[in-house]
């Protein structure tokens, strides 16, 4: 800033001018000019040399341009922006290697024990084999080819002594059935290593069995054959979790379809004949045949009580004529004289009652004696007769 001081002259002094720059000077800074009192002498007051004044005319001093600088413009201080933060990108994390898994074995079984078979009943006397199969799903983590020990217990119940279950390994056929009943399950092992991968591995493993059921002879009554399985999977390290999910018990009942006990079997062997006979005029005769044989089979296939009876149709002839049924009897049954010996064939007549079942031989032959009377007045020709066996159960005589 540019200060300009001026001065006025003293008692018709000339003046004096001081110019300055920056501030203003202060009292003490302005150069005075002692004036003594008229008279006086200013020596001592002042050393500077006072020249008297002369008339001389004042000289008009002209106005002294006294050059002004243009202010400069003093920039102000300027705040110094401050630097705008730039982003700054953040460095990448560095991958902090994860830790590795603990080795731990997780597993469970299936909801479902199925079995099948081919056929469709059982027979009295015979079986009927089951294939069944449950799995096994095991999840392990970090396990590197541990060996795994999976132990199945195949328990059974036959629910009755007219059947009996028997059960075996399907992976080995050759080996023997085990009656597992009792609290005495079949234990068959399964030995495998684990899946050797730090991430959780799935496999499965499945167990396959046979179970056999056998039906007593002449049994009828239903049966309710139950099967249980146990299932246990442990480690070679004992250090290793193994956790089981779930229940490790499944169970399942069988009820095969009873077949039919099958009848015996009845047949004449050969044709019973009398041969050719000749009749005295105004008598009658009676003819007597024993080498009919009536076989029996599949005695031992059947049950229970069987009555034996045969009877016939009229005797007849080519011509058309015939005699009354009557005129055929029985009159043995294994040279022993029929029960009602003699009895006519125009009804049912006991031959025997004999019981079936699997102590019982399996086929039985029966000598049968048959007679026939012919009377006087018979007609002449061929006679035929249609003798008939039946074989039903029960123990009721005709």
């Amino acid at each position: 800033m540019l200060c300009l001081l001026v001065a006025a002259a003293i008692a018709g002094q000339g003046a004096s001018l001081a110019l300055a720059t920056g501030n203003a000077p202060s009292a003490a800074q302005v150069p005075t000019a002692n004036v003594a009192p008229e008279g006086e002498s200013t020596a001592a007051a002042d050393p500077t040399e006072v020249i008297p004044p002369t008339d001389v005319p004042p000289t008009e001093i002209p106005p002294t341009e006294v050059p002004t600088e243009a202010p400069s413009e003093t920039p102000l201080p300027s705040e110094t922006p401050s630097p705008v933060p730039t982003e700054t990108q953040a460095p990448s994390p560095t991958a902090t290697p994860s830790a590795t898994p603990s080795p731990s074995i997780a597993w469970s079984i299936a909801d479902d024990l199925t079995c099948s078979a081919e056929a469709s009943s059982v027979t009295s006397g015979g079986s009927i084999v089951y294939a069944c199969t449950i799995a096994a799903t095991i999840e392990a983590t970090a396990a590197g080819d541990l060996p795994l020990n999976l132990v199945w217990e195949v328990g059974t119940s036959p629910g009755s002594a007219d059947w009996s279950i028997e059960v075996r390994a399907a992976a080995d056929p050759d080996a023997e059935w085990f009656a597992a009943g009792d609290g005495q399950p079949l234990k068959i092992a399964d030995v495998f290593a684990a899946p050797d991968s730090p991430d959780p591995s799935t496999s499965s493993r499945t167990l396959a069995f046979d179970v056999r059921v056998s039906r007593a002879a002449c049994v009828i009554s239903e049966p309710a054959i139950e099967i249980r399985i146990d299932a246990a999977l442990s480690a070679d390290d004992p250090s290793v979790p193994v956790t089981a999910t779930g229940s490790t018990t499944r169970g399942m009942t069988l009820a095969p379809d009873l077949a039919s006990i099958p009848e015996p079997s009845i047949a004449f062997l050969g044709p019973v004949s009398f041969g050719q006979v000749s009749l005295p005029t105004g008598s009658q005769v009676s003819l007597q045949a024993s080498s009919a044989v009536l076989q029996v089979d599949g005695l031992d296939r059947s049950c229970g009580m069987w009555t034996i009876t045969v009877e016939s149709g009229p005797l007849s002839t080519e011509t058309g004529a015939s005699l009354d049924p009557a005129n055929m009897q029985l009159v043995s049954v294994n040279g022993q004289l029929a029960p009602g010996s003699p009895c006519g064939l125009d009804q049912p007549c006991l031959v025997m009652m004999i019981v079936a079942g699997p102590d019982s031989i399996p086929t039985l032959q029966i000598d049968l004696g048959f007679q026939v009377i012919i009377p006087a007045d018979a007609p002449l020709g061929t006679l035929d007769a249609a003798i008939t066996a039946t074989i039903s159960q029960g123990a009721e005589a005709p």
